[in-house]
């Protein structure tokens, strides 16, 4: 599993970290324990664990400590009963653990695997944590699978600031699912082939994992929204692109389906919305780059003719704007998928050609993959 940072892609590729822009009265900072490790929101546990600890801080607008804030986890269902969900449906989520921040702000939750395990779908459970003035979405991996294998080891904070739509937790009152978004196309991965005599193939396979931003609002309407974390959905199906040839680059694109969903708060008399992931649609697409990464000669390696290199061990790239996913929804959300043994980039090489990667070597955790004469 990758223990590094994940690149930001915009409408061509970024170099820094997406910055996730959230909005509540709380500043809730998610970190992990022994067993538990998150990054943009998704989190990985060892397999074994009778329970996965979630610790953190709460911490108020103005940067103190939020002493005797109770924070609230709970589960929402697998992929199954999510896609079965009908308009006007509550969303039947399961409360897994609870606790209260101490004078320090901090707080520690053990989270029984016992109780998450009847909500995972490919090995993945998607969480949402709540005060009573702010929450937060991430997926847990309770089971290593080769889908969600590339999700990387690292810390997240999460901000959460007042003034920018600022809307209680929904913690105690729960999710009706309200409308149907319809399918949206997402970017899940790429190649760069600079050069004649080589190939280029991708294969998402069924049970890949990808984590998708989630919008919050006020009030539901177009613009409103702002991305509060992730959801995580996998593919039901493989998707299998033709291969490319020479001197040629391609984003690779399938489709997700969206749902919208109100949240009532009787203390503060009024709903609020989300927007995210609630299936899988499929579909093989393509986009032609409008960029092409920057590979340091330090980071490239030889490639005799009649070899075949494949990456399945790469951080996730994160697309966003164009390259994410909003044609038709409220918000522009974020995906991120790694290269994995179920999210899988293939060369093949006819003649000698320079293999260049473009955070480390191919190697290594190179994020991006292009080949060079």
């Amino acid at each position: 599993m990758s223990k590094h940072k994940n690149s930001t892609l915009s409408e061509g590729r970024g170099h820094a970290r997406s910055a996730v822009r959230l909005t509540a009265r709380l500043s809730v900072a998610v970190s992990v324990a022994a067993a538990l490790l998150v990054s943009s929101g998704t989190v990985h546990a060892a397999t074994q664990s009778a329970s996965i600890a979630v610790s953190g801080t709460v911490i108020t607008s103005s940067g103190k400590a939020a002493a005797g804030t109770m924070v609230a986890i709970h589960a929402w269902p697998d992929q199954a009963v999510i896609q079965a969900l009908k308009v006007g449906q509550a969303v039947p989520w399961v409360l897994v653990g609870t606790g209260k921040a101490d004078a320090s702000g901090r707080y520690s939750i053990a989270l029984p695997v016992a109780k998450l395990a009847p909500e995972e779908s490919y090995g993945v459970v998607n969480l949402e944590a709540d005060t009573s003035s702010g929450g937060t979405f991430f997926p847990v991996a309770v089971t290593r699978n080769a889908g969600d294998s590339y999700l990387p080891s690292a810390k997240v904070v999460v901000n959460l600031t007042p003034g920018h739509g600022a809307f209680p937790g929904c913690a105690g009152t729960g999710w009706t699912y309200i409308k149907d978004l319809g399918k949206h196309v997402g970017t899940v991965g790429e190649s760069y082939v600079l050069a004649s005599h080589s190939t280029q193939g991708f294969t998402y396979k069924s049970g890949q994992s990808s984590s998708i931003g989630v919008g919050w609002s006020n009030s539901g309407k177009t613009r409103t929204f702002t991305i509060s974390g992730t959801f995580s959905w996998s593919s039901s199906l493989t998707e299998t692109w033709p291969t490319f040839g020479a001197n040629r680059s391609v984003w690779y694109q399938t489709q997700f389906k969206f749902g919208e969903f109100s949240c009532y708060v009787p203390a503060a008399a009024h709903t609020y919305y989300t927007d995210h992931v609630n299936g899988f649609a499929g579909g093989a697409t393509i986009k032609t780059p409008t960029a092409i990464p920057v590979t340091p000669g330090k980071f490239c390696v030889h490639q005799i003719a009649g070899s075949t290199a494949q990456s399945n061990n790469s951080s996730a790239v994160t697309w966003s704007k164009s390259l994410g996913i909003g044609a038709g929804l409220g918000l522009t959300a974020t995906i991120e998928t790694g290269f994995d043994t179920s999210a899988q980039i293939t060369y093949h090489f006819s003649a000698t050609r320079l293999f260049c990667g473009w955070k480390s070597g191919p190697g290594g955790i190179p994020q991006q993959l292009v080949v060079h004469t």
